[in-house]
């Protein structure tokens, strides 16, 4: 059973039901034995026909701390999952809320939801049964590294950052590649993008520094 959301323009696939138990003392332990698992259900889910290449999937799953309402796993397309996501966490609090899995109080609803990388302080403000507004206070977000030199194919050299906010981000200045962040430029944003991304990968490896 799944309901589909999107926040923003940004979908949200949340899963209900239909998956096998998942052990693990923590939210950690139950997103790796899902990736090792279970990555099949991530397929099924968010590949043609039944998904799509924006797709993101949350399977929601039992908390593993007292202090949190709900646990969720978050799997994205090529097998990525998250520590955390901002508008996954919208759309998962909207569902729980709107279904009725989690209690909803009107007009205000704080909510504790278990991420794999830690407890999710959430605050919705709720009219006639529909969640309108979405507060949370996420995992901590920083820059790993600063100003690295990245050398990308067909490119050349590239100045970038390196971020994390439930996941890594690269951070480029669109100006040092001669273009503009403007519709008809979206073609060659995505394809540059994604060699930078590629290549910051391969030449400039991070690990967060707790997890």
């Amino acid at each position: 059973k799944c309901v589909d959301l999107h926040c923003g323009g940004e979908p949200a696939r949340v899963l209900f039901s239909g998956v096998p138990s998942i052990p693990g003392s923590s939210m950690m332990e139950k997103r790796k034995y899902f990736m090792d698992n279970l990555d099949n259900i991530r397929k099924v889910l968010l590949t043609e026909p039944r998904g799509h290449p924006c797709q993101n999937l949350n399977i929601l799953v039992p908390a593993t701390s007292p202090d949190a309402d709900m646990g969720y796993i978050i799997a994205e397309q090529i097998a990525i999952y998250p520590l955390f996501s901002g508008h996954n966490t919208i759309c998962v609090t909207t569902a729980v809320l709107e279904t009725g899995l989690v209690t909803m109080q009107e007009p205000v609803t704080r909510i504790k939801l278990e991420a794999p990388g830690g407890i999710i302080d959430i605050t919705a403000k709720c009219c006639n049964g529909r969640v309108e507004e979405v507060a949370m206070t996420a995992m901590p977000s920083f820059v790993g590294k600063k100003d690295v030199m990245v050398k990308v194919p067909t490119v050349g050299d590239v100045m970038v950052d390196i971020s994390f906010g439930g996941m890594w981000y690269v951070i480029v200045r669109a100006a040092q590649l001669g273009l503009e962040i403007r519709p008809e430029n979206g073609k060659r944003l995505a394809s540059i993008g994604e060699m930078i991304k590629v290549s910051t990968r391969e030449q400039c490896p991070v690990q967060h520094p707790t997890l």
